[in-house]
């Protein structure tokens, strides 16, 4: 190209293929090593070179040749996230805050439904290793542990389960400290003179037994409570809290259940509705509490009481295990657990 030709005329005909790592070192006046040490994170780069070469960067939109990078450092810079329902309460935020994290430090992220049908939702997973993951990031709800085991035994990455207190043997288990949760939960609900006390379940429930569940049953049994019954069957949506509800609600006669503790939030939404329906007052007749911190909780009537979920703290949790340099334990590690709190408000 010539070199007295019009700058606006190479810089578009640059932009018309894809830059490259040539092109950027050329702009900016280094070798291709250092721009190589810049897209990794700038260290033992000169101020003045990383701002030069980073203005090339940008002027030229280059992007890292990821196929080539994952060759040269054994890295692809890709994390995986697979959960059941990318739109929950804890699984939507967690993402953002996951990607916000990432991209700073070179990072990208691909996110993608579990389908169950597909190996019991292993052949989720086997998709992200075709794609050179780095570490997978797990919603796996009701995903059976030995699936996750055996494809953790395939994979060599680093994978973390979260929502999941298992020890299953090459992966790291995070989750809410559900037995704290329950404790919380039930702890309020006897300060507030509720001894008789009922808890909406998930559909899965009792084939499946979510920890909150059996946190519950037995934070539940110690209390004493006389009048503990669990209600299942039910989606864990607006339309099952109503459902379960108003089971509840046909079963037994008024002032027979003084509480309710939903699965989530959104089923405590349904429970409300139901009990407005068939004319309880909430909190005079019947308390609800729910589970993760859903925002329209704020607002609903009357507000909700419920434990919160911080995903910004999980997708913290997880970033520092995926990236993490040192080696992955093989072995079965203690779940790490996060503090829960109460939001109390006016349900209960």
């Amino acid at each position: 190209m010539p070199k007295d030709m019009d700058p606006s005329l190479r810089d578009s005909k640059v932009r018309h293929k894809r830059a490259t790592i040539i092109d950027v070192a050329e702009r900016a006046g280094v070798s291709r090593q250092t721009v190589s040490r810049v897209v990794a994170g700038g260290e033992l780069v000169a101020k003045d070179t990383l701002e030069r070469v980073t203005t090339a960067i940008e002027e030229l939109g280059y992007r890292p040749n990821h196929l080539a990078r994952t060759l040269v450092q054994r890295r692809s810079c890709i994390l995986g996230v697979s959960a059941l329902d990318l739109d929950s309460p804890l699984a939507s935020p967690f993402i953002e805050r996951l990607q916000a994290l990432s991209r700073p430090l070179g990072y990208h992220i691909i996110v993608s439904n579990f389908d169950l049908e597909d190996e019991g939702g292993a052949g989720t997973l086997h998709t992200f290793v075709s794609l050179s993951v780095d570490g997978i990031a797990l919603f796996p709800a009701v995903m059976e542990a030995d699936v996750i085991e055996r494809f953790a035994r395939s994979y060599d990455g680093r994978i973390v389960a979260v929502g999941r207190v298992d020890q299953i043997e090459g992966v790291h288990s995070l989750s809410l400290d559900e037995v704290a949760a329950a404790q919380l939960v039930v702890d309020h609900l006897i300060s507030r003179g509720r001894r008789r006390i009922a808890v909406l379940t998930n559909a899965w429930y009792p084939g499946v037994v979510h920890p909150r569940m059996a946190a519950l049953q037995a934070t539940l049994d110690r209390s004493g409570s006389p009048a503990v019954q669990f209600v299942a069957g039910y989606e864990p949506d607006i339309e099952g809290g109503m459902a379960a509800m108003t089971e509840l609600i046909s079963q037994h006669s008024s002032g027979d259940i003084d509480a309710v503790v939903a699965y989530n939030d959104t089923m405590a939404f349904g429970a409300l509705h139901a009990c407005r329906t068939h004319g309880l007052s909430v909190p005079h007749d019947v308390a609800v509490v729910g589970y993760d911190g859903t925002p329209f909780g704020a607002v609903s009537d009357p507000p909700l009481t419920t434990v919160p979920q911080d995903a910004g703290r999980y997708a913290e949790v997880v970033f520092k295990l995926l990236i993490d340099d040192q080696e992955a334990n093989a072995a079965a590690e203690e779940p790490t657990l996060i503090a829960p709190r109460l939001v109390v408000r006016g349900s209960s």
